[in-house]
């Protein structure tokens, strides 16, 4: 995925990358890091990904804590709770 996201940060003097786009090596080179400036986009596009996947949570992780500290009267409940608290972390 890195590799991938290399390539769509892409920009300004970076991307005369694209030339070698058609030589198989390609993927190779876009594992090396390509510049600061490309390196920062991926990791804001990682960020950004993770809070938009975040915000469809309606409960915080010490809510869902305290929820897994109570008993549940259905087992489905308990384990949803349980893969949501720890897909966070």
């Amino acid at each position: 995925m890195l590799p991938y996201l290399g390539l769509v940060a892409l920009g300004g003097t970076d991307a005369f990358l694209l030339e070698s786009l058609f030589r198989n090596s390609v993927w190779g080179h876009l594992e090396l890091p390509v510049s600061r400036a490309n390196e920062e986009t991926i990791c804001r596009i990682i960020q950004d990904a993770c809070h938009s996947a975040l915000s469809y949570y309606h409960t915080t992780i010490e809510e869902d804590e305290k929820l897994m500290e109570k008993e549940f009267k259905n087992p489905r409940s308990e384990i949803a709770v349980a893969i949501r608290a720890e897909r966070r972390r």
